[in-house]
């Protein structure tokens, strides 16, 4: 098994949220593999394809780490809310949707504010080498204001370990 793994960093954060929720949107510390997978299928220029254009057959798994060691800083302290207006009119009743005081409403909007940090991405899956010129193309994790600067790509051949053990 091959693992892409893209070194980098983000310029202000990203915003990944909890799917599901609208009074209260609280994002992921961490971004999910789906998430990953989608950046680099927008680096191969296939994200409007079913499936990320087959690269779902491709990665079996995608991880995600940060390379910054802050002493005392625990990632949930990254953690910002920002009150947005949002659009609700069509979760009103019909009877209400005409009146102007509903059709908004204040929502807190979570993101992950953590400018300049670095961050490391990793790819698992077989021939992961030919998607080493498509990794350099990753702009953005999550929402398109979550912008991320590449700045080393690599491949690592990896096995499987033997016995129940793991030394690291």
């Amino acid at each position: 098994m091959e693992v892409l793994v893209v070194r980098g960093r983000f310029h202000w954060g990203f915003a990944v949220r909890v799917p599901g929720q609208s009074a209260m949107q609280t994002p992921f510390l961490f971004p999910p593999p789906g998430t990953l997978i989608g950046a680099l299928a927008r680096a191969a220029g296939s994200a409007d394809a079913d499936h990320y254009g087959g690269l779902e057959r491709e990665v079996r798994w995608a991880a995600f780490g940060y390379e910054e060691e802050i002493p005392g800083l625990p990632v949930a302290s990254l953690v910002s809310g920002d009150i947005t207006r949002h659009l609700v009119a069509p979760d009103v009743r019909k009877e209400y949707r005409k009146e102007e005081q509903y059709k908004f409403a204040a929502v807190p909007t979570g993101r992950v504010y953590a400018p300049a940090f670095r961050a490391v991405l990793f790819y698992f899956g077989e021939r992961m080498s030919r998607l080493r010129d498509v990794a350099w193309g990753i702009f953005r994790i999550g929402n398109k204001e979550s912008l991320f600067e590449v700045r080393e790509v690599e491949i690592c051949r990896v096995s499987k370990a033997a016995g129940s053990e793991v030394e690291t």
